[in-house]
């Protein structure tokens, strides 16, 4: 099987759409922070728990260590978790997990996945009212993985996996609308790597090594992500 290939075979979705929907959320969380400096007292204060939950997508470059490899393009669908301690009113720390399913072209039956957990920190650029603008730092651990949907169940199934790491750096906009329930929307870049791709697939010796993708056969194939990225979504504080 061409594994390459089916990396060079994820395709881009309505990029114009996406690329013009990063401009017009950008302008409008550096406008709105700005319009609520008149506010005094703080959303967030010490010991508050935070959690937040919703939906995002992001635009990534996909690249590998094969020199006939040219970059090609990955859009993840993105589903995360966040929560979150203040530890100060202006600093928090906090675990969060993300699953994000990549899009494939229509000819490609594979199912492109990763399910991202780690732990990050927040320092609040502003916090005032029911409005908080914060820098986020998070990074962890990443499990990639591809299937192949027509091969379920039979002794050729494709599996091909890898355990890397992933850096994330955001923006993110909150304002709540009352004393528990907000809204958010962060904007970020994420950095995901992975050194080593194993093929699980039934038919293979169960060696380890033997398993192990390789570029022509002399070195390790590797993988690695890099793009931005936007979720949003509810967001709950106690």
């Amino acid at each position: 099987m061409d594994y390459v290939k089916s990396f060079r075979e994820l395709e881009v979705y309505n990029l114009v759409f996406m690329i013009n929907s990063f401009k017009k959320i950008a302008i409008s969380m550096a406008i709105v922070p700005i319009s609520c400096t008149i506010c005094f007292s703080q959303a967030v204060v010490k010991g508050n728990i935070s959690a937040d939950a919703g939906i995002g997508f992001g635009i990534y470059s996909a690249k590998t260590n094969d020199p006939a490899d040219t970059a090609s393009g990955a859009v993840p669908g993105l589903i995360p978790i966040y929560a979150e301690y203040a530890i100060t009113d202006k600093i928090g720390v906090g675990l969060f997990f993300e699953r994000n399913g990549f899009v494939t072209s229509k000819k490609d039956t594979s199912t492109v996945r990763s399910l991202n957990f780690g732990a990050g920190a927040a320092y609040r650029i502003i916090n005032k009212d029911k409005i908080v603008l914060a820098a986020e730092l998070s990074a962890g651990v990443s499990a990639f993985r591809i299937t192949d949907d027509t091969d379920l169940g039979k002794a050729n199934n494709r599996n091909v996996t890898s355990n890397g790491s992933m850096v994330q750096l955001n923006i993110n906009f909150k304002i709540y609308f009352g004393k528990h329930i907000g809204w958010f929307i962060k904007a970020g870049y994420g950095n995901y790597n992975y050194r080593y791709l194993y093929d699980n697939s039934d038919n293979l010796p169960p060696e380890a090594d033997k398993r192990l993708v390789t570029v022509d056969g002399k070195e390790y194939l590797s993988l690695s992500l890099n793009g931005g990225n936007i979720r949003t979504g509810i967001s709950v504080k106690f």
